[in-house]
């Protein structure tokens, strides 16, 4: 019987011990439950659902209505140029990496919290005339040097909204006017922290019908390229003609290149966006035989992994020889100077395809670029040109990048003539190649296949068109020394 008893008894034991384990183990899972509906998984930062807890706990603990609560929204910029370049891991590491440096930045009464993707929000108590200053500096401080994220050097900024909330303010209510605040931050230049004004609602509400027409022009084909003739410096041939990107809305009318290509950098638009210039271009170029055809390259068109399709697809499709194709890209996309940028314009050339560094003289310009990239032209930015009136600084830097390239073997394009003058002292400072109203306005491609008949007449060159659809007269370019 005692035996009987004692294991009886060990049974129970066990069988508690496992009760109060498993117990335990409930009691964690509930916790770990808790933490992660409140908690963002990649970050451990409060998520949305505990930001709105902590903003009504302000309010209802502050004590007074005159209690105001900054709320700021922070995007990084060109996350998804990250994303597709080195890949999510990549990504995912770099946001936690923001999340520690703004943690470590932030004042103890503050609160930081993931919103989603690559988006934080700050709440901080402060008056409505400081927070603005306050929380750039928050920005400023954090991106101010790169992030080493797995074995890469990451620069990197963010663009900030911010609304001031007082007690009558529901937080959904404050959360959209920091988001749109954002989204005015983004739209004029990035970088910056933005206060939210009530005139921002009303652009937002128009970029995002431009954004959504957009999509439905792109699907549609209702776009359009226009075609401006490039000039031989020395003889008035056109030997080239630059792809430019139009589209005439029916809701908006004629929108700015500036306006609409922006729209679509920030709505991840620019990959079928480039396609289409990519594919048009190429077609339109069999009807100009002999005729240069430059297409502009986005920063992220260049860093997809299917560029190189994306160009000789339509190339070989259309019969196009890739010599006959220039690829033009900004300053920008050499920022990084990473191996794989090197790597995509060596392919490039090794495919035949010419290569132009475009608006050279706006960016981080470096004269290594010239010695270190395979350019085959480089384009002078027409803010040099049209400085030729005012000093002559800006003729010098013309004439050392022209001596510069000459050295090198590289054609130079100066961009932006408009005058007579200007023609003169371009032709003067050795550019090899000329492009701008001058010549020709951009035009439709059936304007620029009657033009192509004439080339081979170096005494014609195209007079500036009233309009991008009118017929291009000619007249004779005047033998001038050089």
């Amino acid at each position: 019987i005692l035996i009987v008893l004692a294991a009886t008894a060990g049974m129970i034991a066990y069988l508690f011990s496992k009760l109060v384990a498993s117990a335990h183990n409930l009691a964690g899972r509930a916790a770990e439950a808790r933490f992660l509906a409140d908690h963002d998984a990649l970050t451990g930062l409060p998520n949305r659902r505990q930001l709105e807890s902590i903003y009504q706990r302000h309010f209802a603990h502050s004590g007074h209505e005159a209690s105001t609560l900054a709320i700021a929204c922070v995007d990084l910029d060109r996350f998804k140029d990250i994303n597709d370049t080195l890949g999510h891991q990549a990504g995912d590491a770099l946001i936690c990496a923001v999340a520690g440096r703004l943690r470590s930045i932030l004042a103890a009464g503050d609160t930081l919290a993931r919103l989603g993707g690559d988006e934080f929000a700050i709440l901080r108590p402060t008056r409505s005339s400081i927070a603005e200053s306050e929380l750039g500096n928050v920005i400023d401080a954090c991106f101010a040097e790169p992030f080493d994220v797995t074995g890469h050097k990451i620069e990197t900024g963010a663009s900030m909204g911010i609304d001031i909330a007082s007690s009558k303010t529901p937080f959904s209510e404050a959360i959209r006017r920091a988001d749109i605040a954002l989204y005015d931050a983004k739209a004029n230049g990035r970088g910056r922290a933005t206060m939210f004004s009530p005139e921002m609602a009303k652009r937002v509400e128009k970029r995002h019908a431009i954004e959504t027409d957009l999509k439905r022009a792109i699907a549609n084909r209702e776009l359009s390229l226009a075609y401006q003739p490039i000039v031989e410096a020395a003889t008035g041939a056109i030997t080239s003609v630059e792809a430019l990107l139009r589209w005439n809305s029916g809701t908006h009318g004629q929108v700015s290149p500036d306006i609409f290509i922006n729209v679509a950098e920030e709505a991840g638009l620019m990959a079928e966006l480039g396609r289409f210039v990519i594919g048009q271009a190429v077609e339109d170029a069999k009807r100009w035989p002999g005729i240069a055809t430059a297409i502009n390259i986005s920063p992220a068109q260049l860093r997809s992994a299917t560029i190189l399709a994306d160009l000789l697809g339509p190339a070989k499709r259309a019969g196009i020889s890739p010599q006959m194709i220039t690829i033009e890209i900004t300053e920008s996309v050499l920022m990084s100077n990473d191996e794989r940028t090197m790597r995509v314009l060596r392919e490039l050339k090794r495919h035949g395809f010419t290569l132009a560094l475009d608006d050279f003289g706006t960016g981080y310009s470096s004269l290594a670029y010239l010695r270190d990239f395979p350019f085959d032209k480089l384009k002078i930015d027409r803010s040099f040109v049209k400085g030729l009136s005012v000093t002559d600084r800006a003729l010098a830097v013309v004439e050392g990048v022209v001596n510069f390239g000459r050295i090198l073997g590289r054609e130079i394009v100066a961009e932006g003539i408009e005058t007579e003058q200007e023609m003169q002292a371009m032709q003067q400072a050795g550019c090899t190649h000329l492009q701008g109203f001058l010549f020709s306005r951009p035009l439709p491609a059936e304007h620029i296949e009657a033009l192509a008949a004439t080339f081979g007449r170096p005494e014609t060159l195209t007079r500036p068109a009233a309009a991008e659809t009118t017929e291009a007269a000619v007249m004779p370019m005047r033998k001038r020394r050089r």
